[in-house]
């Protein structure tokens, strides 16, 4: 269990590929069709279905969100397309044509050139095939121990054996839910008009929506997680250069969380004028518009922000 939790704690999603590149061969790939979505793949027919169900899943939230906040969203366009991967190599040689560093751990990335996501069958990964030929020798050895014992299964290696198979599954889970949810919420957040294109685009902003919609209910436990331990134990975890890459994943989803519960109409008016905005601009020019919307960024900014997250823990501790 820790390793698995020591697993999850090094995710970090990128935002998306900036180059385009050909599509998966036609020949190998099948289709399967959703409401709103396409996916292109090569994998099991479950596995295809169980992405389009994210997908389908994805997008309701993002709408609800978005009206919810009262945001004007455009039309999409056709079926949105997802290409899923069931090869590793395949993938990671696709990602390589998109500029994308491949890490198993994230296995996806939203293309936003070309509009597709591009996912790996996170079941096929390294990982999950070892762990997975591990627990399996330990449930033969369990119930194989009474040929060489002449007694009855070992049992209580056979409990550890499936309690560790059932924890695999549940990470595997946590990637599939996570990264597929992360990457499909970015193409239907550029689809409907909510994120913007080009080099000016704020990274925070992006990253922080799509991180809303990580897990199908809020609040995220995932990054309330990782934001929580870095809020207590580090002192310059919401400051620039953080040390961890994940203080400023955890610290942006935490932000946009809080400004929509806690200030919806400054928050709708400011990612309207962000969509608007496309000329470049410096950190001191960004820091003065946040503060235009929110107000000034310093120690009671940051109390109430503390004191709204200390909330949330106690009430989500059991």
């Amino acid at each position: 269990a820790t390793c698995l939790r020591a697993v999850h704690f090094s995710l970090y999603f990128p935002l998306f590929a900036v180059s385009h590149a050909d599509a998966p061969p036609a020949d190998r790939f099948v289709i399967h069709s959703s409401a709103r979505f396409e996916i292109h793949h090569d994998s099991s027919p479950a596995k295809a279905r169980l992405i389009g169900d994210i997908a389908e899943a994805v997008c309701d939230d993002v709408y609800r969100w978005a009206g919810g906040l009262k945001m004007p969203t455009r039309p999409i366009q056709g079926r949105m397309r997802v290409d899923l991967f069931a090869n590793w190599n395949d993938y990671s040689a696709m990602a390589g044509r998109h500029g994308f560093v491949v890490d198993e751990l994230v296995p996806g990335f939203f293309d936003q050139q070309g509009n597709r996501c591009i996912v790996f069958d996170y079941a096929n990964s390294k990982l999950i095939r070892q762990k997975r030929a591990e627990i399996d020798d330990a449930l033969r050895r369990a119930t194989n121990h009474d040929d060489m014992q002449g007694g009855a299964a070992d049992s209580l290696s056979l409990e550890l054996a499936r309690k560790a198979q059932q924890e695999l599954a549940a990470h595997e889970e946590m990637i599939n839910q996570t990264v597929f949810r992360h990457e499909i919420a970015h193409q239907v957040l550029f689809n409907l008009g909510l994120e913007t294109s080009g080099p000016n685009r704020r990274r925070w902003l992006a990253e922080g929506l799509a991180m809303q919609f990580e897990t199908p209910r809020p609040p995220n436990v995932y990054r309330l997680d990782d934001f929580l331990r870095t809020l207590l134990t580090s002192a310059d975890c919401m400051g620039p250069g953080a040390a961890r890459l994940q203080d400023g994943y955890a610290t942006a989803w935490a932000l946009v969380h809080y400004l929509r519960e806690r200030y919806p109409e400054e928050l709708r008016r400011y990612l309207g004028a962000a969509l608007a905005t496309t000329a470049p601009s410096n950190d001191r020019a960004e820091l003065a518009r946040f503060e235009t919307a929110f107000g000034a960024v310093n120690v009671e900014f940051e109390y109430r922000f503390r004191t709204y997250f200390t909330k949330h823990a106690e009430s989500t501790s059991a």
